[in-house]
């Protein structure tokens, strides 16, 4: 039974991606990044950065939410050829339940996941810290190049 339901983001929904967007790299990064700079992102700049986003019609911002918890999101760019995916987010907590899957799908339509960038999408996700907790759980146990760790995700 799913518990969650995916739609777009509204601009009700955005303080709340802001703070998940913050939480995930908490959650996922506390052993590589030094805590003063987890510490230092902020909500407000995060939210403004994340409103125009959903605002500039170059993104499609998607959030997942239990109940009235927003508890991950997806943001896939608008290219000529179809969409990107940009950056995908669950909280500790629901990892490894299906959100990710879910997020992904609705972010990005199967056909482009066929395509060779899908297959380089998927050989960085497997070096990604964040995509290793995302799928299977768990945390990474060995350092991750500095360059791997943002390919995929824009900052907070």
């Amino acid at each position: 039974m799913v518990e969650w339901r995916i739609g777009p983001a509204s601009a009700a929904h955005i303080t709340a991606l802001a703070a998940c967007h913050i939480a995930s790299w908490r959650e996922a990064y506390d052993s590589l990044v030094p805590a003063h700079l987890l510490a230092a992102f902020d909500l407000d700049s995060s939210a403004i950065t994340w409103e125009r986003r959903r605002t500039d019609g170059r993104y499609r911002l998607l959030v997942a939410c239990h109940g009235d918890d927003l508890i991950g999101f997806a943001a896939a760019s608008r290219q000529p050829t179809g969409s990107e995916l940009e950056a995908l987010y669950v909280r500790a907590a629901w990892h490894g339940t299906g959100v990710a899957d879910d997020l992904l799908a609705a972010a990005v339509p199967p056909r482009a996941l066929q395509s060779v960038g899908a297959r380089q999408l998927s050989a960085r996700a497997r070096l990604l810290p964040q995509a290793r907790f995302c799928r299977y759980g768990s945390a990474p146990h060995r350092p991750v190049h500095a360059a791997a760790r943002t390919t995929l995700a824009a900052r907070p």
